[in-house]
């Protein structure tokens, strides 16, 4: 809300904030309609990446916010992978088989229209893939991906769990290298 209507530049913002996305957004009246409007912006390129809109009757709008934070967290979701798998794959582990485990949990997640299995599928390639490489950071820092995503998808029976592992792994990552990591998935991981 401090930067609601300001004409600010996305990408100041995500350096002021110490965030990799920026998720913008509005509400849109229109007769008995409300439209929610939802953008999530690269804040390092200022580039969109996903956009999409929910329209709901405006007598629901606060009947049904957990449901359209879950709609949209749906949404964005196959966007969001995609571009975290881009940044995972910027620095390989020198440990051959490591690599290949975390190939494999890319595979998983390419299957995002199965949310739930794809996650849970993910998870033990990952945690191969550390096993072998204890230094792995981009395996780290995905594996703290899948935990926050399992959080926020309300499919997962141990959500402050999901969360304190997501946190972990994320500054485990930030630790072994943070010049590369740029993901900051440990203000997602522990704003909720």
């Amino acid at each position: 809300m401090a930067y609601k209507g300001v004409a600010a530049d996305v990408r100041g913002i995500a350096a002021e904030l110490g965030v990799r996305y920026i998720m913008e957004g509005s509400l849109e009246h229109r007769g008995g309609r409300v439209r929610v409007n939802a953008r999530l912006i690269d804040g390092t390129t200022g580039l969109h990446i996903w956009a999409d809109r929910h329209e709901l009757a405006a007598r629901e709008v606060l009947d049904v916010r957990d449901e359209i934070v879950q709609a949209i967290v749906a949404r964005l979701q196959p966007s969001l992978v995609a571009s975290e798998i881009g940044f995972a794959l910027r620095r390989p582990t020198e440990q051959l088989d490591a690599w290949g485990w975390m190939q494999r949990a890319l595979g998983a997640l390419l299957h995002l229209d199965q949310r739930r299995e794809a996650l849970t599928r993910a998870v033990h390639p990952l945690q191969q893939a550390l096993e072998l490489d204890p230094a792995y950071a981009m395996a780290h820092a995905l594996l703290s991906a899948v935990y926050t995503w399992r959080t926020l998808s309300y499919a997962f029976p141990a959500p402050d769990d999901e969360r304190k592992l997501a946190r972990r792994h994320a500054q485990t990552a930030l630790r072994l290298d943070a010049p590369s990591i740029s993901i900051r998935l440990i203000r997602i991981a522990g704003s909720r």
